[in-house]
């Protein structure tokens, strides 16, 4: 096996590629893009953080004709297959850039109307949470919003699946990162200076025989075996212990009295008129 690092890429990009995949076409059919009562009525520009191969980017774009929006990603490779998915698509409205969200020096201060991120917790470290909002804000004109989702484990009847959400958070924890940032996100984004912050939710259910269950059960079952040598480096359990919670956790996800819940917490805020960013 490569470096742990490597490894934890890979459990990312299957994130991305395939159950945040499934995850946006659920939400595309239930009409989820974009938080309800959202007003765009003076949104032109759209900046999507860390925005993988740009499927949400697309999405927008073809619901909103006339607003440019923009992804921007670190992985060269994953904007290299935005261009050409968007290219295909013929979606004029859409645009790509290799970025790191740290540091967007390719992007001038106040240049977008809306800045877009989701799921970052499973690449930002705890200590860089002030460092990306602060880097988010700046880019987003006074008077723009952010808007930022984040998913939470989901809560099953599975003691399994429960184990192995422990599992992966004191695993997460000791590799730097923040498990359950939808505790935080408000804190977080008025520790920047935000104003107007407001949550919601958005319960999805991934009980046996939902349709969203039948799109990513087995996508699930393969992230529980990937993450396994993750969890072992991180020696949160025994090999044994975590092949044995693995394997019962992907055994109770098909069957058909698996019920459970997955929440998706959004947090909504503008960027002050009088925005002043420390020196």
């Amino acid at each position: 096996m490569g470096s742990i690092v490597e490894h934890y890429q890979e459990i990312h990009r299957t994130l991305e590629q395939q159950l945040f995949r499934a995850l946006q076409d659920y939400l595309v059919e239930q009409g989820r893009l974009l938080p309800d009562g959202f007003d765009r009525s003076e949104v032109w520009q759209i900046l999507d953080i860390a925005c993988g191969t740009g499927q949400w980017v697309r999405d927008v774009a073809n619901k909103f004709p006339d607003i440019e929006v923009v992804g921007l990603d670190i992985n060269a490779e994953a904007i290299d297959i935005a261009h050409i998915l968007t290219n295909t698509g013929r979606i004029e409205n859409a645009a790509f850039m290799v970025g790191d969200m740290l540091r967007m020096m390719e992007i001038q201060d106040n240049s977008f109307d809306v800045v877009h991120a989701r799921f970052l917790a499973p690449v930002v470290q705890t200590r860089l949470w002030p460092a990306v909002l602060q880097e988010l804000l700046r880019v987003c004109r006074p008077g723009g919003k952010i808007i930022w989702t984040e998913a939470t484990f989901p809560a099953t009847n599975s003691p399994a699946c429960f184990q192995w959400c422990e599992l992966m958070q004191q695993a997460l924890v000791q590799s730097g990162y923040t498990p359950i940032v939808t505790r935080y996100m408000e804190r977080l984004l008025g520790d920047v200076s935000c104003c107007n912050i407001q949550r919601s939710e958005t319960c999805i259910d991934i009980s046996a025989e939902t349709a969203f269950n039948k799109r990513i059960y087995r996508d699930a079952a393969l992230l529980l075996s990937l993450i396994q040598p993750f969890l072992s480096h991180k020696n949160v359990a025994s090999t044994e212990k975590i092949d044995r919670i693995c394997r019962e956790a992907i055994i109770d996800l098909y069957d058909d009295s698996f019920r459970g819940q997955w929440v998706l917490v959004t947090v909504t805020c503008e960027k002050r008129m009088s925005h002043k960013f420390p020196l």
